[in-house]
């Protein structure tokens, strides 16, 4: 019986001890089951942020990829600009040497125009000396004499022409040589035409009432002039004091004397002209 009890009071002691034993590993599964849940959300919150990081990160390296590309064209532009800007200052150098050239074949003529003025004016000289001498004696020469000094003083006035017109046509030169020289060697542009380059195309229609005016009687226009003008197809008075504003801008561009026109008043004189012709 003491057996019995003893062995029933030990399974009895056994029973209890692993239900209390159960129920405190089971307290135990559940707070470590806590701990997981917790350390779970930990790695995903922290995965999550992972992932907003790698999402921002790719964006960055997106922009940045953008703005390298952008650099990268921006460069390939310059470069082009560069490349430009190098022919440009090539094409202004080889304009400056051409001009420089032109400057030294325009100083040539006026040395040679000169020369030849210098020699027009002696000429006047030693022709004024026989026209007095010739007037001296005309009363005791006669018929003769009167004849001689006709001729003198048609000579003269030959001469008087001739210096006129070297002295335009020398002028005309001056003002070519200052306008070259001026000229800053700029941006490459369109070049006017040499002063001395008579092969101009029209840009007027030649006036088809007669025979070309002789615009060497407007002031400022020596025989130079006078040949350009013509070969533009401005040939007559008329014309000239026909000109409009568009006009004198299409003439100053292909004389290359800007402003010369209107300066020296060719409108004016040719009206002038005009008129004293019709009265």
């Amino acid at each position: 019986m003491d057996i019995l009890s003893l062995v029933a009071g030990l399974i009895i002691g056994l029973v209890v001890a692993w239900f209390f034993l159960n129920i405190r590993f089971n307290k135990r599964m559940e707070g470590r089951e806590a701990e997981l849940s917790a350390a779970k959300r930990k790695v995903e919150e922290a995965l999550e942020q992972a992932n907003n990081a790698h999402a921002v990160t790719q964006k960055r390296l997106a922009d940045l990829e953008a703005k390298e590309a952008t650099a990268a064209a921006q460069i390939a532009s310059l470069r082009a600009d560069l490349n430009a800007a190098g022919e440009e200052l090539e094409n202004v150098k080889a304009d400056a040497a051409e001009k420089s050239a032109r400057i030294s074949e325009i100083q040539s003529e006026s040395d040679d125009l000169k020369a030849r003025l210098a020699a027009a004016d002696e000429g006047r000289s030693e022709l004024e000396a026989q026209l007095n001498e010739a007037r001296t004696a005309r009363d005791a020469a006669g018929a003769d004499s009167r004849a001689r000094i006709e001729d003198l003083q048609a000579d003269l006035g030959r001469r008087d022409d001739e210096i006129a017109r070297l002295r335009a046509e020398l002028a005309d030169l001056r003002i070519v040589s200052e306008t070259q020289a001026e000229t800053p060697p700029a941006a490459p542009v369109p070049e006017p035409a040499p002063a001395a380059d008579n092969g101009s195309a029209p840009v007027f229609t030649t006036d088809a009432g007669g025979s070309p005016d002789d615009l060497t009687k407007i002031k400022g226009i020596g025989r130079v002039l006078n040949d350009r003008l013509h070969k533009l197809g401005v040939t007559t008075f008329r014309q000239i004091a026909d000109f409009t504003e568009d006009d004198i801008a299409r003439v100053d561009e292909e004389l290359d004397f800007p402003g010369r026109i209107e300066r020296e008043k060719w409108v004016e004189q040719a009206k002038a002209i005009v008129g004293g012709n019709a009265g």
